[in-house]
């Protein structure tokens, strides 16, 4: 099994300083001081034997809960370590330029040499995608396409849809622009070169026809375009991608060999969807075991008894992400039980706040909070069910003292991945 340590990251603060020094995210002291911790996390998480630190790709959060995922950021989390792997799980692909992010992917992965992965998502944070990403008409609404809700009414399913078709054109440029070779693409969204038909015109073709790719100018007008530099010994980097309950995502991610990060996590749920995986995966012609090339992103919350762990639940990622912030994203829609299809029909009626609860994390299979034997029989589930390759675990960064994060990144290192690797 390989580790995953999971940060958001976030500014460190109470949530009382959070209020009365609003916005705490403009603050350079206490950003420097979110830099300085993810640092030292990030050399004991290499020292105990986690192989990946991701973040999440969001922005705009004046509010200091989790800021952000851009290459910068990781390079920095890499230039702290030696061998681990870093990048964002990941990066919402209809709000980027294709070309741009490959370029920002290759150079990540060239100064690292080679020690970057690259997530995938499609975006739920109106806040800072609809802004980004105005100008493709894939605006995202109230649960968004990748949060676990549903979207309600013809016009948001448009939307959707657009979302989903710009995840999937981008998603097929990077992977022409990482091979080591010239491309031309002509898309719904995007053509390269631009204009498609006709080429686009390069005063310098005479330089390029004599140092570039041969064959690449033709009569004085560049027909393809070459993404340089290519990722570090021209190997691709390992990709993942967020998953909640799409069947066609993890057919489409089977069917390219990406890793699905699953949230689903309840036993049967979760074996449903590594057997969906293994099963289209060998259908195109990778020949998975159960378990392989998928990660387990269960929520983990480690104390020294239950009840411990279920206040450290209240202070950190629990209720502050998933209830107090992102309830109103649709995140508890993956989290349904036995019986509330007849109170609140899938796809029309979303669980109301009343029913965000930590008990509903727990039942539903996503949350294990306890001691280290709870948080191993938890493990031990997980992987009788369909055995991950990957794990995904969390340190709550930025919402706990320091100390404590130290101590329970150690107890994960030391007290329960030594039985799984």
């Amino acid at each position: 099994m390989k580790f995953v340590l999971s940060l958001l990251p976030s500014i460190p603060c109470t949530l009382e300083e959070r209020e009365s020094l609003r916005p705490i995210a403009a603050r350079t002291d206490r950003y420097q001081q979110m830099l300085d911790e993810v640092g030292e996390l990030a050399r004991i998480a290499e020292d105990v034997g986690f192989e990946i630190i991701t973040t999440v790709e969001h922005h705009l959060h004046e509010e200091g809960l989790e800021m952000g995922g851009t290459s910068a950021f990781h390079h920095y989390i890499a230039s702290q370590t030696k061998h681990i792997k870093v990048g964002p799980i990941g990066y919402v692909l209809p709000a980027w330029n294709p070309l741009r992010l490959a370029i920002e992917t290759s150079w990540l992965s060239q100064l690292t040499r080679g020690r970057n992965i690259v997530g995938i998502a499609r975006g739920y944070q109106t806040r800072w995608f609809n802004n980004m990403a105005q100008k493709y008409g894939a605006v995202v609404s109230r649960g968004g396409p990748t949060g676990g809700a549903q979207s309600l009414g013809t016009a948001m399913s448009d939307k959707d849809a657009i979302n989903r078709e710009l995840f999937e054109e981008v998603y097929d440029i990077l992977e022409l622009a990482w091979k080591n070779e010239p491309f031309a693409y002509k898309g719904k969204y995007w053509e390269y070169p631009s204009p498609f038909e006709e080429g686009t015109d390069w005063p310098a073709a005479s330089w390029t026809e004599k140092f570039g790719t041969p064959g690449i100018v033709v009569d004085g007008k560049l027909k393809k375009i070459n993404v340089v530099p290519k990722p570090f010994e021209n190997k691709p980097p390992q990709v993942f991608t967020a998953f909640s309950s799409s069947e066609a995502t993890i057919k489409w991610a089977a069917q390219r060999q990406i890793i699905p990060t699953i949230t689903t996590t309840s036993i049967d749920s979760f074996e449903r969807n590594a057997v969906m995986y293994r099963d289209a995966a060998q259908a195109a012609g990778h020949n998975f075991s159960l378990g392989e090339n998928i990660m387990s992103a269960r929520l983990w919350c480690l104390g020294e008894s239950r009840e411990a762990a279920l206040k450290m639940a209240d202070i950190t990622v629990p209720n502050l992400y998933y209830r107090l912030f992102g309830g109103g994203f649709g995140f508890w829609e993956g989290f349904r039980l036995p019986g509330d299809e007849e109170r609140w029909p899938l796809g029309k009626v979303r669980l109301p706040a009343s029913e965000w609860t930590m008990d509903r994390l727990e039942r539903s299979g996503h949350l294990v909070a306890g001691t280290v034997s709870d948080i191993r029989n938890g493990f031990d589930e997980m992987v009788a069910c369909a055995n991950p390759e990957y794990m995904q675990l969390s340190v709550p960064q930025g919402m706990i003292p320091f100390d404590e994060q130290v101590k329970m990144l150690r107890a994960y290192g030391e007290k329960i991945m030594p039985h799984y690797l």
